[in-house]
């Protein structure tokens, strides 16, 4: 019963505080050979196997992101490099 301008802001309004809205999500195999997804976020990066978060990458502490040919690593300050294909 709304007009779609005010339905779509109280949607948005709603799903903006879900914790997977916006998310980014690329499939990748780590270098454990098990399937990951990365999720890009506006704070930084997460890892989930099985639809479960196992990692948490927040922008200031990733010092440096590269690719070399299908292989992509995320180094991590404090923490071991992180490295997906």
């Amino acid at each position: 019963g709304e007009v779609p301008a005010i339905a779509e802001l109280n949607y948005l309004e709603k799903v903006k505080w879900l914790e997977m809205y916006g998310v980014d999500l690329h499939p990748v195999l780590g270098e454990d050979k098990i399937d990951y997804f990365l999720g890009l976020t506006p704070s930084g990066i997460i890892v989930l196997r099985n639809k479960n978060k196992v990692g948490n990458y927040f922008w200031p502490r990733i010092s440096k992101i590269s690719m070399k040919g299908k292989y992509f690593m995320i180094r991590v300050k404090n923490r071991s490099v992180s490295s997906f294909n």
